[in-house]
């Protein structure tokens, strides 16, 4: 059989190459020529998914056809079949009738050029097929998944792909929907194959269709979480590779709360919520010094919280807590006020009625609300009357206990005058002192009621520099000792 194959590939160098080695000036022997081959087939594109078979013609004419040997090679130059003889090991390739290439079960390597070689001489026939097989997009596999960046550094991951047609690579950021304190995206969080915002955030192109890059300057906490990288073409199913970025960083604190108040014998608690890769140690200090040790104070963490228990609170309790986080990055604090003071007060004026004493007057009333842990002692209100301006007024009410923490109570104001613009305050004290005054600045007109946030302006008049000479001579903050509560 060797020696057949010889043979035949001797006679493909002769017939392929043209006529036989003759001399420039020696005249080609009639007697080998053959001038009536015709190929009948015609050259093809096809366009075929991967799994699919191919036929590829060549069928030709010439009276002498039992002389001559065809030959199927895919270029650049892969002999497939030098007449009936297989030279292919690709179980795969057949001959067909009438010198027809069959290949089954196609692959992305079975595209490209197939020639169909007539060996007549001097001048073989050729005819060409170019064969394309659409591929799904296959993505490159990465070294690794999963990336741990220092917070501020600049970070590139390229995401690469192969298929036919060429495939469209996306990146995208899976959405977390529990991230919170420095982990939270700006804005609405990210649907797959779309751009995070974000201008430390891009994806740019390496090649087109062929490769994405994830790129991210600087990297900041938020960046923290899965990437997916797609690549789809039409062909099968998209390919889809994941990739976790872990963003090491110093501590962030976001605080739970400025202020807690608290009252004498009771349990208080100041906490901090921190945020940090690698986690952090968490120190307690009071008024800038160290928590002396006492089995009142407790310290606990859970998950992010770090919270520091005071049990029996006593005076020399109250002041200033600093929360302090430190890691291998970098170290950050925070600061609650531990305090028995009242909380803000809240004001609410109710609709205006017609006054009891008529003459065009009218009425409201003012309810207040805030937070104290221990027994209110009194409550200050004051009614000023500012343009035109006027005296203060004081308005007394019974006194009514509370055991609830948060302290409620009302005052009518009557009667007023329309066109006026009013000073509502409102103060509460405890044992522990004062809450700071709230204010409202009101008028009615035509029985409406209208509240503004900042005092009006008074106009420069004789009138109005009488009035201003009043008030210095007159307290404006007249105290009326309330304990209306409910």
């Amino acid at each position: 059989m060797w020696c057949a194959a010889a043979a035949l590939l001797t006679l493909l160098v002769v017939s392929v190459g043209g006529a036989p080695q003759l001399q420039d000036d020696e005249p080609y022997p009639e007697e080998l020529a053959i001038y009536d081959a015709q190929m009948v087939s015609e050259s093809e594109s096809l366009v075929v998914r991967e799994g699919a078979n191919i036929s590829l013609p060549c069928q030709w004419e010439s009276e002498r056809a039992g002389d001559i040997i065809v030959l199927w090679k895919k270029r650049p130059n892969i002999i497939l079949f030098t007449g009936s003889m297989k030279i292919s090991e690709d179980e795969r390739v057949h001959l067909g009738p009438n010198n027809e290439l069959r290949v089954t079960d196609v692959t992305a390597g079975d595209g490209g050029t197939y020639v169909c070689i007539v060996a007549v001489t001097p001048d073989p026939i050729e005819l060409e097929h170019t064969v394309s097989v659409k591929w799904p997009a296959k993505l490159h596999p990465l070294d690794t998944d999963h990336f741990q960046v220092r917070e501020g550094e600049s970070f590139e991951l390229i995401c690469g792909a192969d298929g036919n047609p060429e495939p469209t690579i996306t990146w995208s950021k899976l959405p977390t929907p529990d991230a919170e304190g420095p982990y939270v995206e700006n804005g609405d969080p990210v649907a797959p194959t779309s751009t995070p915002e974000g201008d430390d955030m891009a994806f740019l192109p390496e090649n087109p269709s062929k490769s994405v890059a994830l790129s991210l300057d600087p990297v900041q906490p938020r960046h923290t979480g899965t990437y997916t990288c797609t690549a789809q073409n039409g062909v099968g199913k998209p390919d889809v590779l994941t990739a976790k970025l872990e963003v090491t960083h110093a501590p962030y604190i976001a605080q739970d709360t400025g202020v807690v108040r608290t009252a004498h014998g009771m349990t208080a608690e100041v906490g901090c919520k921190v945020f940090a890769n690698p986690r952090a140690e968490v120190i307690w200090q009071r008024n800038g010094h160290d928590l002396p040790i006492s089995s009142r104070y407790e310290t606990a963490v859970s998950s992010r919280y770090f919270s520091l228990r005071i049990r029996d609170v006593k005076d020399e309790d109250f002041g200033n807590y600093t929360c302090r986080a430190k890691n291998q990055l970098g170290q950050n604090e925070n600061h609650i006020t531990l305090t028995g003071l009242p909380g803000p007060v809240e004001l609410h004026l109710g609709k205006p009625s017609e006054a009891e004493s008529g003459r065009g007057q009218s009425s409201t009333t003012v309810t207040w609300e805030f937070i104290s842990y221990s027994t209110v002692e009194e409550t200050s209100v004051t009614l000023q009357p500012l343009l035109p301006a006027g005296f203060p007024e004081i308005r007394r009410v019974p006194t009514v206990t509370s055991r609830s923490v948060s302290k409620k109570g009302q005052q009518q104001l009557s009667p007023l005058n329309e066109n006026t613009t009013y000073l509502v305050r409102v103060a509460a004290r405890n044992q522990y002192g004062w809450t700071p005054p709230a204010d409202v600045y009101f008028s009615i007109t035509d029985g409406e009621l209208k509240i503004t946030q900042a005092p009006p302006k008074l106009a420069e008049s004789k009138t109005a520099s009488d009035a201003a000479a009043r008030l210095k001579l007159t307290p404006i903050l007249l105290i009326a000792i309330l304990s209306s509560f409910f």
